[in-house]
């Protein structure tokens, strides 16, 4: 729902990055925003947001594919699959990679 302020900040040169974090296939989005009373975006505003945004971050390759984003990363917001010795909380700082 923040595509207006995309636009409007990348037209004042201000870079954005833009976090899609629905999938809302084409004649969904108008339902939903309309579900929030949120009147500033609208599918127009969302097709000009994506050429412009520096950085548009998908929740999944899908999401990423349904709406084509000129500069689309994708980031993984799901659930790892368990394995056989997984244990909740951080490693140990012993098998930690030192990143500088």
């Amino acid at each position: 729902m923040t595509a207006d302020l995309v636009v409007a900040l990348e037209a004042r040169g201000l870079p954005t990055i833009w976090v899609l974090h629905e999938l809302w296939p084409p004649g969904v989005l108008e339902e939903e925003l309309a579900k929030r009373n949120y009147s500033n975006t609208t599918a127009e505003v969302v097709a000009r947001a994506l050429p412009v945004c520096r950085c548009t971050v998908s929740v999944c390759a899908a999401q990423r594919a349904l709406y084509g984003p000129a500069h689309g990363v994708v980031t993984f917001l799901g659930v790892p699959e368990p394995e056989p010795d997984w244990r909740m909380g951080a490693e140990p700082s012993d098998r930690r990679p030192l990143t500088v």
